[in-house]
């Protein structure tokens, strides 16, 4: 085209006037088609950085909402875990040692992976393993837990840290007594994993129940992987997630 447009410059002012007019218009329309190319190609690579400058945006906004939420539970799971361990230090010095091996491991695996998008579903469990394990060091025989999960799901992923927020908000939200033990099963088949526990809400844990919740929702939303299902029937909380094949 460009070519054909000098070729036109050079030959315009020669020829009958005829040729010359029908020069001009060529040489006018030629310009404007590549005037026109140039605008669109400028107006569509700043739409794609501006699409691209948004996504990061919401990108970063979720991974600061993630970070804040862990602050704010992990110093009252702390809390906890560090009285429970005060007596069995007194009570069973050997059990204290277990647990104490399996909090630094629990945020071993946290520092390593919170920040990862998505971490297979094998390091998941074992990691909700050992949360469940200094959980039922403190409530005991009050909470109950099953976990059973397919062999060809144990490579698949989810967001890092998913189990446990399911896994803690049931505990936080629900009634863990002797009269009122609470058992929560994880099971995992095919392309997804459920988190079940019993519905027995506690009258004293407020209303801002759905923040870990709405963490999973938007994760999931920036992996365009589908999105959890929460189930409350029966009298059982259900949350069901998604299992991914691979990064996204």
């Amino acid at each position: 085209m460009l070519a054909l447009l000098i070729s036109l410059l050079f030959n315009m002012w020669s020829g009958s006037p005829v040729e010359l007019f029908s020069n001009v218009v060529a040489v006018t329309v030629i310009t404007l088609v590549v005037s026109l190319w140039f605008l669109g190609y400028h107006f569509i690579e700043l739409w794609r950085h501006s699409v691209l400058e948004k996504e990061q945006m919401e990108k970063e906004q979720i991974s600061n909402q993630l970070a804040g939420l862990r602050h704010q539970l992990s110093p009252h799971f702390l809390f906890n875990s560090f009285n429970a361990l005060q007596s069995l230090i007194e009570e069973d010095p050997q059990k204290a040692q277990q647990f104490v091996q399996q909090l630094s491991g629990m945020y071993r695996y946290t520092l390593v992976n919170a920040e990862e998008p998505l971490v297979p579903l094998s390091d998941e469990l074992h990691f909700i393993e050992k949360y469940l394990y200094l959980q039922q060091v403190r409530f005991g025989k009050n909470l109950k837990s099953t976990i059973d999960a397919e062999p060809g799901c144990m490579n698949m992923l989810l967001p890092s840290l998913s189990l446990q927020i399911l896994v803690e908000n049931a505990i936080k939200h629900n009634i863990v007594s002797a009269s009122r033990p609470l058992h929560i099963s994880i099971l995992a088949s095919g392309n997804q994993i459920q988190v079940i526990n019993e519905l027995q809400p506690r009258a004293d844990t407020g209303t801002n129940t759905g923040i870990g919740l709405e963490n999973l929702f938007k994760r999931y939303q920036l992996l365009n992987a589908g999105e959890p299902v929460i189930r409350r029937d029966d009298g059982k909380f259900t949350a069901i997630l998604p299992l991914l094949t691979t990064h996204e």
